[in-house]
């Protein structure tokens, strides 16, 4: 989405906005469960990858500078 691109909503997530970590895990969460199935894994080690994304997500949103779409920094997680 557009939207997620935007400075504010970057800033809002920098800030641990709850409803801006909310609207992105809603838009994402499943997909990346997809991949996660994609690559293999079964339904309990898919669940604990994307949690581990979000945490990874979290821990470095503060160096994310918006040059990429967050999708692409969420997927460079899930794969790395």
């Amino acid at each position: 989405s557009k939207h997620f691109r935007t400075p504010e909503f970057i800033a809002r997530l920098k800030e641990h906005d709850p409803n801006a970590l909310q609207q992105l895990a809603k838009t994402y969460s499943c997909e990346l469960l997809r991949a996660a199935y994609g690559l293999g894994f079964n339904e309990s080690s898919a669940v604990d990858l994307i949690q581990n994304v979000w945490q990874t997500f979290l821990s470095i949103l503060s160096r994310f500078e918006g040059r990429s779409h967050i999708r692409t920094f969420l997927f460079g997680i899930l794969y790395k």
